[in-house]
């Protein structure tokens, strides 16, 4: 797996911090890997983790903020020993679970001011696709938020979004708890990129 670089330029506005969730308690793998936090699943001989963040890095940003909880000592431990060359790399650790906007909260109190633009990531999932049209929509619109999706055949086992012909949000559902249950057709799933300006 490797991340196709691009220029600084392709990310804009300046100043981007990416909050990386990764403080969940993963439930879902718990027995396929026990006592490994999820985002630290190996892949290709590396975290999963780090391959969000050396994404990250190579589209251009040079903040990242990674909320940590359950085992979040071994994804400290791990950016301690390897460090994303040109990232400032942080990790914030949660004492209690907080949820999405907790987490994004707590991770943001170590920016030293308010960035003009957050990206806010799962630590457990990736598309490798360049963000320019995620900032651009941004840009363009002067939209408050953005959200990056990919459209699947399938959205039954992902959040789900409806999206209208003019591109703007309709609805937002999150993934069901029978990750069985049908889905009506044509949804978009949420890539777990978001963008606020």
């Amino acid at each position: 797996m490797t991340a196709t670089p691009m220029s600084d330029a392709e990310i804009s506005p300046p100043g981007t911090v990416a909050v990386v969730l990764a403080g969940g308690l993963g439930t879902r793998l718990a027995n396929t890997l026990p006592g490994i936090a999820k985002p630290m699943a190996p892949v290709c001989g590396r975290p999963f983790i780090e391959w969000v963040v050396r994404f990250l890095a190579a589209s251009g940003l040079k903040q990242v903020r990674i909320a940590t909880g359950f085992l979040g000592q071994t994804i400290e431990e791990h950016f301690g020993r390897v460090p994303i060359e040109g990232v400032d790399v942080r990790c914030v650790r949660e004492t209690s679970q907080l949820g999405t906007g907790g987490a994004l909260l707590n991770a943001g109190q170590t920016c030293g001011g308010k960035p003009a633009t957050w990206l806010v990531c799962n630590g457990d999932s990736l598309i490798l696709d360049s963000l320019r049209g995620l900032f651009a929509t941004l840009v363009a619109t002067h939209a408050e938020a953005a959200i990056f999706s990919r459209r699947v055949p399938d959205a039954s086992a992902y959040g789900s979004l409806e999206v209208g012909l003019d591109g703007m949000l309709r609805a937002f559902s999150e993934k069901p708890s029978d990750c069985g249950a049908a889905r009506p057709p044509g949804r978009a799933s949420r890539a777990g990129l978001l963008t606020h300006a």
